[in-house]
Formats: C-alpha cells, structure tokens, sequence
C-alpha cells in the first residue's frame, strides 16, 4: 500500500492561496479603517488647537481693553491684516488711552497673523483666514475672531463681522458665499466706564 502525502485527513497542510488572499483583503480593510482614524483624530486635534489659540487671542484683547478703560472705545475696529505700526512706541514712552490702545491693537492684530512664530521669514503661527473685529458699546465689548476651517460645517452663523472678504471661507466646489469653512468665536465682557 502506498503512502499518503496528504498526511491523516487527506489534505494538505499549510494555507491555500484562496484563504491566503482573504486575510490579506481583511488586513487591508482593518488597516485603511485604522488610517481613516488616525486622520480624522489629526484633523480634530487642529481644529481644537485653532480654536484654542483664538480663545487665547481673544481673552488678550479683553484683558488689553480691560487694562485700558479709557481708551476702550479707539479698541472698535474690524482688521483682516495687522494695521500699521502705531506712531507711539509705548515700551519706551508713556502712553495715553489712545496711543495705548492703537499700540495693542497693533500687537494683537499681528498675534492674530502669526507673526510671534516666524519660519523662513513668514508668519507661521496665528489662525488661517484670520479676520476679527471689535465693538465697543456703552462698556460692553465684543470680540470676535474668526478663521478658516478645515472641514465644512453643516449650517455656518452669520458672521459677527461686517464686510466680510467674498470667498474667503468658502469650501471648493461650494456656491459662492456659503462660508462652510468659516470658525467664528465670540467672546463678550463689561469693561465700564474709566
């Protein structure tokens, strides 16, 4: 009688192309899943780093205002840029309430471009898109601070700012004026009188 190769049960041992390429389809598949993850981890931890820093910037220009009542009202503005440099250099001279706050208004505007971190001679750091604007009404001040997102909202708010640039927050592909990428933060606080 001849022996068998096939070993006991009369098959051969290992695996079989078919079952070999069924658990390389099922890897793959755990594997895009995992990367897909992975992402979408990376795209949340920056949107809440964004809206981090603008809290951050927001709360600045409060305290500023708050330090500064009597010029409370020369803080009302609405700046895509960082305005120009304010004539009076108030870290060398003394400053009124107006210099003053044309001084941390330019400061913070150019927090806001990122113009703290700079790589390669550009501003790195700040928001992108970042717009805001300020008003200032019988002690109550509003700042808002907007940028753009990376992922379409649902249903954007109106914006709290006026004259918004066309096309700025708008997603590719989107019609003109939906503001899908755009991120908004608005922070209030009661400065009173000086």
């Amino acid at each position: 009688m001849a022996a068998s190769r096939c070993g006991r049960w009369g098959r051969a041992a290992g695996f079989s192309l078919v079952e070999l390429l069924v658990a390389l389809l099922l890897f793959s598949v755990a594997i895009a899943g995992l990367t897909q993850a992975q992402l979408a981890g990376k795209r949340a931890v920056i949107e809440a780093y964004r809206r981090d820093v603008a809290l951050a910037l927001g709360r600045d220009l409060l305290e500023r205002i708050r330090a500064n009542p009597a010029g409370a009202a020369n803080y009302s503005a609405t700046a895509d840029t960082s305005p120009a440099p304010p004539p009076t250099d108030c870290r060398v001279s003394d400053c009124g309430p107006i210099d003053l706050a044309a001084w941390d208004t330019w400061h913070w505007h150019a927090a806001l471009a990122g113009a703290a971190e700079i790589r390669r001679g550009t501003a790195a750091g700040g928001l992108p898109g970042a717009r805001a604007c300020v008003a200032v009404n019988a002690g109550l001040v509003r700042v808002a601070v907007l940028w753009r997102g990376s992922r379409g909202a649902q249903r954007p708010l109106a914006s709290p700012c006026p004259a918004e640039p066309a096309g700025l927050y708008d997603a590719p592909g989107e019609a003109p004026g939906s503001a899908r990428l755009r991120r908004q933060l608005v922070l209030f606080a009661w400065v009173g009188s000086p």
